[in-house]
This record gives structure tokens, sequence and C-alpha cells, in this order.
């Protein structure tokens, strides 16, 4: 009776080993690698002159570094989410 308590033991063992190898070597969500050379538009304003020209300012984040930019720009407004020079 010992002997199979002790077999029954091993095997369990067994299966929790092989869980744990199959848990641990699943792929895992990773995140979409950062454009370092992207400096992201998260707002920008815009201004309208007589004769229907534009113009305003943007605000920036790098994606890598987290550094805040600011610029200006005119006839063509930035979207937000985009990449910035």
């Amino acid at each position: 009776m010992g002997n199979h308590i002790n077999q029954f033991r091993r095997i369990i063992i067994q299966i929790l080993c092989c869980c744990i190898v199959i848990v641990s070597c699943s792929k895992k969500d990773e995140a979409p690698p950062k454009d370092c050379n992207c400096n992201r538009v998260v707002s920008s304003n815009s201004f309208n002159l007589p004769g229907g020209n534009t113009f305003g300012t943007w605000w920036a984040i790098n994606d890598c570094s987290g550094l805040q930019t600011q610029g200006q720009w005119s006839n063509k407004r930035p979207q937000n989410g985009t990449c910035n020079p």
C-alpha cells in the first residue's frame, strides 16, 4: 500500500512539473516596440487669419524619453497621435 502512495506522489509531482514548464514557456503579450525617433503629437491649437491662412502651435512627447516639445505650424495642422519631426 505504501508503494502505491509513493508512486501516486511521483506522478502528481511529474504532472505539476510539466504544468509549470508549459506555463513558463507560453508566449507572453509584449508591448509593441517604441519608436525613439517619434515625437507623438498630443495637442495642437489653431488660429485663423484673414485671407484663409491658419497657424498654431503643437505639443509632442517623445515615445522613449518622455521629453516634451512644442512647435509652431502654418497651413497644415498636425493630427494628434502622429509623429512630428
